[in-house]
């Protein structure tokens, strides 16, 4: 299809597909968000003829009738067993490999402390 042929009953029938082929609502709203940055710069920065307007208007479809929603709350946190595992895989992966980050143990613990809820952080404060 020409770019200057997509219009946004287009655009919605891509997320509908995404979603009839298993996608969460939140991962169709993911790709759906991604593709329109490139419709909103395509014309100006490379003379693609996308229509952004269409994308807008499929965003707010696709809004409306629930292909695009937010992530469900994740509650689980990983056990201490769990945490355990891993710190071992990156020391014994360190270990083996002398090029791997030296830090990757530094990452593992700054990124489950991103994904906490900050009443989790100040209860580890307590």
């Amino acid at each position: 299809m020409a770019c200057e042929d997509i219009r946004s009953d287009h655009l919605v029938a891509f997320a509908k597909g995404l979603l009839d082929g298993d996608g969460a609502p939140s991962t169709v709203g993911n790709y759906m968000w991604h593709l329109s940055s490139v419709f909103a710069i395509a014309r100006p920065a490379w003379g693609y003829p996308l229509d952004g307007g269409a994308m807008k208007d499929a965003m707010t479809v696709c809004k409306r009738l629930g292909y695009i929603a937010k992530s469900k709350q994740r509650g689980r946190r990983p056990t201490q067993d769990e945490l355990d595992k891993l710190m071992a895989h990156f020391v014994e992966r360190s270990q083996r490999r002398r090029r791997s980050a030296p830090q990757a143990q530094d990452h593992c613990h700054g990124s489950l402390l991103d994904q906490a809820r900050e009443r989790d952080l100040w209860s580890l404060l307590e």
